[in-house]
């Protein structure tokens, strides 16, 4: 059966244990993504655990298992997420400090009533264990598109006036602002829902890692969701 070469791009703890950007994969043509996992499985031990807890991005966009992997496609392992310049109005990916009175600014409209920003910012413990400070990893093309999505979305869903998100990515160190969301609408109540709304789908869908590092010189990537790969902490 004919088959192909496909190198195919992992992140966070992946990378991690790969040792490598990206896995080069032999697949027959016209496989699927169960397919694909299984063939990552075999070829890259690694990486085998945790990978039924991974999602499949093909050009930016999450496939299902039974999609079929399209030639010359940009493949990417996502593993289960955390949480530059600017994309477009509302969403931004950055290295540089997060400027809160910018956000405020953006979302600032005379209709609006209500005006809601969230910081997240780096505390100092987790878990009972002292932070030394944080490092973000990002796929930025795909993490563009899901932010940009989520904020239409809450748009739409909220009848908001304007959404904004700005992610950092790279170090940070404790009491830096890592995500600010923001929203403005006629009345509070729903900039207060669409705010907590975007930040769950940050959490839940954008391709940004967490590595958590501590005092005592051990690291971690941080678990975001229930059943996800487990975190390994190394000095």
């Amino acid at each position: 059966m004919a088959s192909e070469t496909l190198d195919v791009l992992v992140f966070g703890i992946l990378r991690e244990r790969a040792g490598q950007d990206a896995l080069r994969v032999q697949l027959p043509y016209g496989a699927t993504v169960k397919e694909l996992k299984a063939a990552v499985a075999e070829q890259h031990a690694a990486v085998a655990e945790g990978l039924a807890y991974c999602r499949v991005a093909v050009d930016g966009d999450y496939v299902r298992d039974d999609d079929v992997l399209k030639p010359s496609a940009e493949v990417a392992l996502i593993p289960p997420v955390a949480g530059g310049a600017p994309a477009s109005e509302s969403v931004r990916l950055q290295t540089q400090p997060i400027d809160e009175a910018e956000v405020r600014a953006w979302i600032a409209a005379d209709r609006a009533g209500g005006n809601c920003v969230f910081t997240g910012s780096v505390r100092d413990g987790h878990l009972g264990r002292q932070v030394s400070h944080l490092h973000y990893e990002v796929y930025p093309d795909m993490a563009q598109k899901i932010l940009t999505k989520i904020a239409a979305q809450a748009c739409r869903e909220f009848a908001l006036h304007k959404a904004v998100i700005v992610h950092r990515h790279g170090r940070l160190d404790v009491g830096d602002v890592a995500v600010a969301v923001a929203a403005s609408a006629p009345h509070r109540a729903e900039t207060f829902a669409a705010v907590a709304w975007m930040m769950d789908r940050i959490k839940a869908d954008a391709p940004i890692w967490k590595h958590e590092f501590y005092r005592d010189g051990s690291a971690e990537w941080v678990r975001c969701r229930h059943g996800a790969i487990q975190s390994e902490v190394h000095a």
